[in-house]
């Protein structure tokens, strides 16, 4: 599976760094993470809750930054295991800058075994995409309410390492998430079409 893309928010670089590395806001952003822990430096373990019939479960992913990354890029590889199967990968991504806003430039790919894996691969990259979006619009929604005062206070910025940690646990949750999805999808297409 391999996806890429990019995505606008209408937020400063400098106000969505930090909140991307934030645990605590992360796990309020992606839906069915249930933990993000740092077990060391470089390495992040977490857990997912996936409600979907054909791939419920939890799952357990392990994330690993690969190198000291120039500010504003994270690059990771990492693995999510569960009960429908497994995916091990590594992405990256990077946040430019567009006048008063933000952009968001992804790119990853994985190995998916199991039945996860028996999906068609076009298929799992759009959904995975389509899910991915999904996060980074509550991102910006989160972003946009927290600039008017609404839900969330402004997240003070951290050392390079710390952000960087945040970033990669919540890279890895999205995509371990969008893997899920996507076997679920993929079984629900193949049952139709038998």
């Amino acid at each position: 599976m391999k996806i890429s893309g990019n995505y606008l928010l209408h937020s400063p670089r400098e106000q969505v760094w930090p909140l991307i590395q934030d645990p605590a806001a992360l796990v309020r952003l992606i839906p069915g993470c249930e933990q993000l822990e740092q077990i060391s430096p470089t390495e992040y373990r977490g857990q997912m809750q996936i409600p979907v019939a054909a791939v419920a479960g939890t799952y357990n992913t392990y994330v690993r930054l690969l190198e000291d990354p120039e500010p504003y890029l994270t690059r990771f590889d990492g693995e999510m295991e569960g009960p429908a199967g497994a995916i091990r990968g590594s992405a990256w991504f990077r946040m430019l800058t567009a006048d008063n806003n933000s952009i968001l430039v992804y790119e990853g790919q994985g190995i998916i075994s199991g039945p996860l894996g028996r999906m068609d691969g076009r298929f799992t990259e759009s959904v995975a995409r389509s899910l991915l979006n999904q996060g980074l619009a509550n991102l910006d929604r989160q972003l946009q309410e927290s600039a008017t005062g609404i839900i969330l206070a402004p997240v003070a910025a951290r050392p390079c390492a710390a952000r960087n940690r945040a970033i990669t646990r919540w890279a890895t949750t999205v995509s371990h998430f969008l893997g899920q999805l996507s076997t679920h999808i993929r079984s629900l297409f193949s049952k139709r079409f038998r």
